[in-house]
């Protein structure tokens, strides 16, 4: 009689424990996935504003770490394409965020997290079902020029995919639909029907077809994707590119231009992408023969035995977009 009613004590107090948990999901959820970002400022949009940018950091963090060890493979021309998409992406997508707001001796404090991936699963499966369609119509299509239209449209179709991409791969959530064909194929096949410039003035050219349009880009230096670093080589392309676009500097652009190269020994894979802040308006992929870039080092000065991406200096351009 005298353990039944310890018993019905104990569940009680269980029940009372799970019920005054009840109001605060976000702080336990919070201990789950780790994707919850905390700020305070003077008012509450400055505190929604501080948090979210800590939440995005903690994304990127997060995307770097899953990333270390992701390797080139030389034997292939191609390296890993998660890999390739981080050295130059700085836009993180968040979705729905769940916020709480307090305040504390005069200072509002919010804490903002991804609780619900549902919106990145759609996003995936909407961008995943027109790269289909689209890969259907460059199949059945004998135009050569319009092939290669459809595939430099692709990229940046891609591009987005990878980016909506992140959340779900952090919850190690893979149920969504997935492009019939890898980006590194597409990639080639839109190299291949490229070809190589003669020059590097037309290798900027071509990266920046399309661009006569859209006002105040900034161009980051092009970095070596071993190691983010900044070269010769970095510094000179950087200059051809912004020469070519209608240039703002950084605290005025409302487009940013980021790319990053590997070295093949006989030629550099460059790939760029051009973001708003909120989406990829256009990504480029080209190779430059070395023989071009004569005297200019565009090599990495750090080598490393496994050629592993490692952690760069994107935190420092990183941006937010909340949808």
């Amino acid at each position: 009689m005298f353990t039944d009613c310890i018993k019905k004590i104990l569940i009680f107090l269980t029940v009372c424990i799970l019920f005054c948990l009840k109001p605060f999901p976000i702080y336990a959820k919070s201990m789950l996935p780790g994707l919850c970002g905390v700020g305070d400022g003077e008012t509450m949009d400055e505190a929604k504003k501080n948090s979210l940018a800590d939440l995005a950091a903690i994304i990127q963090s997060k995307i770097y770490s899953k990333y270390t060890s992701t390797t080139f493979i030389a034997e292939d021309k191609h390296y890993s394409e998660s890999g390739r998409f981080i050295k130059i992406i700085s836009n993180v997508p968040i979705l729905n965020p769940n916020i709480v707001y307090s305040k504390n001796a005069g200072v509002q404090k919010a804490v903002s997290c991804i609780e619900n991936i549902e919106p990145y699963i759609k996003k995936l499966n909407t961008l995943a079902l027109s790269i289909n369609n689209m890969i259907i119509n460059i199949s059945n299509n004998k135009n050569m020029s319009l092939k290669f239209d459809l595939l430099e449209n692709l990229l940046p179709l891609y591009d987005e995919y990878y980016l909506y991409k992140i959340v779900p791969d952090l919850f190690h959530y893979e149920e969504y639909d997935k492009p019939a064909v890898s980006k590194e194929n597409i990639m080639n096949e839109f190299l291949q029907m490229s070809g190589l410039p003669p020059d590097l003035n037309v290798a900027a050219d071509i990266l920046t077809k399309g661009f006569g349009n859209i006002k105040n880009i900034y161009v980051d230096i092009p970095l070596t994707a071993v190691g983010d670093e900044i070269t010769d080589f970095g510094l000179f392309f950087q200059n051809l590119l912004e020469m070519r676009i209608h240039y703002a500097p950084k605290e005025r652009a409302n487009h940013f231009l980021r790319c990053s190269y590997g070295d093949f020994s006989e030629y550099l894979l460059m790939e760029c992408a051009l973001t708003n802040g909120g989406s990829i308006v256009k990504a480029g992929v080209i190779k430059i023969p070395t023989n071009l870039l004569k005297h200019l080092n565009y090599k990495p000065k750090r080598q490393t035995k496994n050629k592993a991406i490692g952690r760069g200096e994107l935190s420092a351009n990183l941006q937010i977009s909340l949808e």
